[in-house]
């Protein structure tokens, strides 16, 4: 179980995208799997756009 939720909560991802029509920051979106740990646990995911920032 504990190998689960490393390996799961591991291959959620945050990039920062940057370009001529600014800056992003977004998390890579969730799998069903990753979705069922935060559910169980009770947790608020991460939001899939945390920072925008246009030029």
């Amino acid at each position: 179980m504990q190998q689960t939720l490393r390996r799961e909560t591991a291959r959620l991802k945050q990039v920062t995208l940057a370009g001529q029509a600014g800056t992003i920051t977004q998390t890579t979106p969730l799998r069903a799997d990753q979705q069922a740990i935060y559910q169980a646990l009770s947790i608020q995911p991460p939001p899939r756009i945390s920072a925008f920032d246009p030029s």
